[in-house]
């Protein structure tokens, strides 16, 4: 699988507590820590975003991604998350419902006027394809909510600690950590429960923190899509 289209698949089923169900190689990791993904869309509006800065340990260059909400459609909202991947910066547009399901997603590098539809993925003939069931076992899960108070850019937010800690078949262990804060928007969901926006996520090389967040109910369409 390309990795811009398991980007977009993380942006589909990321959520705070939950780890990929194979442990990502190195090319990965930093999708997997901006994979902030949409389960709770109670209080968004249109207009709303949210930018993040991420480090790599041993790297001097931080990176950033942003998402937005930059449409309502119906009920629906279209929200928009820029990413780096490789050396190139991707959008992930996705259509979610007020339950927070995701209906469409699409991919493309940033000023691109084609596109592509990642989810529900089509035939030639634009017929739905039936994803294939997964094979490989899921890793096993110890996860730990805790209160955690954290001074991220001179401010102090009142947090739960998310920490996830994942047993692959492999062997291998990895761990993340994603402190929540409902002063923060793009809520993020476990077993069922809103923790609120991400303030920071560590996981293994990478850290990322929140840097701003507003409302600018005229914020631009990044990613156009055919008509």
């Amino acid at each position: 699988m390309r990795v811009g289209t398991m980007c977009g698949l993380l942006f589909l089923t990321a959520c705070a507590g939950r780890e990929p169900a194979r442990p990502p190689d190195h090319g990965l990791e930093m999708a997997v820590i901006m994979s902030l993904g949409i389960q709770d869309t109670s209080g968004l509006k249109v207009g709303q975003w949210a930018l993040y800065e991420v480090r790599r340990e041993g790297s001097p260059t931080p990176q950033a991604t942003k998402i937005s909400v930059v449409r309502q459609e119906g009920e629906c909202l279209w929200v928009e998350q820029r990413m780096p991947v490789g050396d190139r910066m991707m959008i992930y547009k996705a259509k979610v419902d007020r339950a927070g399901r995701k209906l469409e997603i699409w991919g493309g590098e940033a000023g691109t006027r084609d596109p592509r539809k990642i989810y529900p993925p089509m035939d030639p003939s634009g017929r739905p394809i039936e994803p294939p069931p997964n094979a490989e076992a899921e890793p096993k899960m110890e996860v730990r909510v805790v209160p955690e108070r954290l001074n991220v850019g001179g401010r102090v937010y009142d947090c739960s600690r998310i920490e996830s800690t994942s047993s692959y078949t492999e062997g291998l262990r990895t761990q993340m950590v994603t402190w929540c804060s409902p002063d923060v928007p793009f809520k993020q969901v476990y077993a069922g429960k809103s923790y609120g926006g991400v303030v920071r996520r560590t996981y293994g090389r990478y850290t990322m923190e929140i840097k701003a967040y507003d409302i600018n109910p005229a914020i631009p369409e990044e990613l156009p899509l055919p008509r």
